[in-house]
């Protein structure tokens, strides 16, 4: 996994890293990184905040129609070095041992399911 990705423990996904404009990139245990396009703030925060992160990413990014490409190193190295100079948009660290916010799941409902 690239350093400037954000580590987590999970079984399918390594880390991931949300930017500015709504792009959210995954990698994976395997050595992939996918680059999904329209990820909503509230939705990375979601993810910051979910227990499952494999679990989240699959009922919530790749089942919500968000564009997504296959990312090789090279163009994976060329996001992160476009991203040096904007400002850095991190997820906030989970708050509690809750999961996911109310707020979150009174707008999105079957997120209940990935807690």
């Amino acid at each position: 996994m690239h350093p400037k990705l954000i580590a987590v423990t999970s079984s399918w996904v390594a880390g991931y890293r949300f930017f500015a404009g709504g792009v959210l990139v995954v990698a994976t245990k395997d050595g992939r990184h996918y680059r999904y396009d329209g990820i909503p703030q509230d939705l990375a925060d979601g993810l910051a905040q979910a227990s499952s992160k494999g679990s989240y990413v699959n009922a919530v990014v790749k089942k919500g129609g968000f564009a997504c490409t296959a990312l090789d190193d090279t163009q994976l190295d060329e996001l992160l070095r476009e991203a040096e100079s904007v400002p850095r948009v991190e997820a906030p660290r989970k708050a509690s041992r809750q999961g996911i916010s109310p707020e979150l799941l009174a707008r999105y409902p079957f997120l209940a399911a990935v807690v």
